[in-house]
């Protein structure tokens, strides 16, 4: 198994590879690379968005959790999600793309200035603790099959995926996102009909067991036994729904949409896909209950594969996660790169730098900075946290940029700053506090970040507007 097991990663990054290698030859431009030229079809658009959130985290964390908290934590995946981006699509996406952008920040900037902009760009860098964290889960499967250090697992993925990112920009990660997504579903549906068979004899048979025989209390969707729970519920729905609406990596597939009505239709149906492909692994999770060891507490959807499936189907499910996990990490590194070339770096170059190589560099930057942060072995979880959260104040300022007929750049400033402080407070509260076992935020962060994002946007542009009538961008 581990000689198969070597031979399909060797396979499917030499795949990978190819690929990235012959999109390479489409990049002629900045708008090439960050975009794909605004050439993605329906099809295409659809797999790159879907692709980047069916990640390693809906798959192993969502079961995982599921198993010990029940339905309840599905409010975040696949739920919140999967209406997040339903929501994008039938909300944001046509106006979005008919700004003609390459970034949020950049549509932020023609709005409320270059000051808000930068401040939209400091919050794309959260992508990097998103990238560190991909590579943590998977250095360690390769840690598991092949003893491999997870230091150097870290160092020689980051490599790996840095180089063909590199070569075909949007159009490598558009295109590959489509292999990746191929052979992720497939694994999943494969585990799941298994798992059903092995619970009741068939799909439906299982899924009868399954609902008779697992704990009531895991079937609760909307818990209401404590206000702790509810805030906590709340919370989530928060992060889920509204934490990915402004975010790069979204609209970046947005604007690689071929028209916006592509783009807001592909996004939509990406979220309904999401849903259901994203109820297999809380199936799972349910499952685990019924089919793993109570000692295992982590990990669960990989114990139920070495456990039920063939050596030759493990080895296609191992193959699986690695597809889940590189499908993020293509985008979130080329998600910061683009702000950063096109947000910080290219005004001071003032044109002696092409975009197209000025994000190249960056994506090598932000590789090495997410490689270094997986390495100093930052909490995982806390890292997931902090990019969810962060991405809440934009939504504000994008809905106004796309929505209000005049805006004035200090309610955005303001609304920015605002966001990035309480985010800030929190983490060092964290941090001074010495419990590696503590949550970084607390069950309602999100919600109290929405509702204040809004209120000091709100309450900034009143003010603005009646101190001078005429404000606008």
């Amino acid at each position: 198994m581990q000689l198969a097991l070597a031979i399909g990663l060797f396979v499917f990054f030499a795949i990978m590879i190819a690929i990235s290698l012959w999109a390479q030859k489409r990049i002629h431009t900045g708008e090439d690379f960050i975009v794909a030229g605004r050439g993605l079809s329906g099809l295409m658009t659809t797999a790159t968005i879907m692709a980047t959130w069916y990640a390693a985290e809906t798959i192993l964390v969502t079961a995982d959790w599921v198993r010990t908290d029940g339905l309840q934590v599905t409010v975040l995946e696949p739920l919140g999600i999967g209406l997040c981006l339903v929501l994008a699509g039938a909300i944001f996406a046509r106006r979005l793309w008919n700004t003609k952008q390459l970034t949020v920040a950049d549509v932020i900037r023609s709005r409320f200035g270059p000051v808000a902009e930068k401040l939209q760009a400091f919050i794309s860098m959260n992508y990097i603790g998103w990238v560190a964290v991909q590579l943590i889960g998977l250095a360690g499967v390769l840690n598991v099959f092949f003893g491999l250090p997870l230091g150097t697992g870290i160092i020689v993925l980051a490599v790996i995926l840095t180089a063909y990112t590199l070569m075909g920009g949007m159009w490598s990660v558009a295109l590959t996102d489509i292999v990746q997504l191929t052979l992720l579903l497939t694994g999943i549906v494969i585990l799941t009909f298994r798992v059903l068979a092995e619970l009741g004899g068939s799909v439906f048979g299982g899924l009868a067991t399954l609902f008779d025989q697992v704990d009531a209390s895991l079937l609760v969707f909307v818990p209401a036994d404590s206000m702790d729970s509810l805030k906590t519920w709340f919370g989530l729905m928060a992060l889920g729904l509204f934490g990915n609406i402004a975010t790069q990596d979204l609209a970046q597939r947005m604007l690689s949409a071929r028209s916006g009505k592509t783009a807001a239709r592909s996004c939509m149906t990406a979220g309904v896909l999401y849903i259901v492909f994203g109820s297999l692994p809380v199936l799972l999770g349910l499952s685990a209950t019924l089919l793993v060891d109570p000692s295992v507490e982590q990990g669960v959807i990989p114990a139920l594969a070495e456990s039920l499936l063939s050596p030759t189907i493990a080895v296609i499910f191992a193959l699986t996660l690695t597809a889940a996990v590189t499908s993020s990490v293509d985008s979130g590194l080329l998600a910061p790169a683009s702000v950063l070339a096109r947000n910080v770096f290219e005004p001071f170059m003032k044109g002696r730098m092409e975009l197209v190589t000025l994000t190249r560099l960056c994506v090598v930057l932000v590789a090495i900075g997410s490689c270094a942060l997986a390495l100093s072995g930052t909490r995982a979880s806390e890292l997931i946290q902090g990019t969810y959260a962060l991405s809440i104040p934009p939504l504000v300022l994008l809905t106004a940029a796309l929505y209000q007929k005049n805006t004035h750049p200090l309610p955005g400033i303001l609304t920015l700053a605002t966001g990035i402080s309480l985010w800030m407070i929190q983490m060092i509260g964290t941090i001074r506090a010495g419990d590696p076992e503590a949550e970084i935020f607390s069950p309602g962060f999100p919600v109290i970040l929405l509702v204040l994002s809004f209120v000091v946007y709100g309450v900034t542009d009143f003010i603005v507007k009646r101190i001078t009538p005429a404000a606008h961008a």
